[in-house]
């Protein structure tokens, strides 16, 4: 999960959580919202901490190569981003994308790693896969 909180200029805050799957499916889910407090922030990286352990803050420049890189990758093999990914989009800056995207794995040993998860169309995500890369290029696990 990623996180970038923005201020308003009314003093309320944007903020935009991503989740992100590196391996193949780029940007899974988006969960965006505006005018909200500090309260509310504070309340959900709370929640997001309790449910997924501790964040870690990083660049402004290092957030948008992973956000983007993912984005990309996932385009490049047949994945579209999540639909809130256009309303989360305004709160990114692609400017702030620099060669150190190319530091980023996306894929796992040079090919798209599918890990179903419980809301995946496993059959629809499979024939994409087999359809953009092939039958036999890449790997997959079911989940539970």
């Amino acid at each position: 999960m990623c996180l970038i909180i923005r201020k308003q200029p009314s003093n309320y805050l944007s903020f935009a959580f991503f989740m992100i799957d590196r391996h193949c499916l780029g940007i899974k889910n988006v969960i965006v919202n505006c005018n909200v407090t500090p309260d509310v922030i504070e309340e959900l990286i709370d929640k997001a901490t309790h449910n997924l352990g501790p964040m870690k803050e990083v660049s402004p420049e290092y957030f948008h190569n992973l956000v983007y890189g993912a984005h990309d990758y996932a385009e490049s093999i047949g994945f579209r981003p999540n639909k809130d990914f256009s309303l989360a989009e305004f709160l990114l800056n692609p400017e702030l994308v620099d060669d150190g995207i190319d530091d980023f794995e996306f894929g796992m040993d040079g090919k798209p790693y599918f890990i179903s998860g419980p809301d995946d169309n496993v059959q629809k995500i499979l024939n994409i896969l087999n359809r953009t890369v092939g039958e036999g290029n890449y790997n997959y696990t079911y989940g539970s």
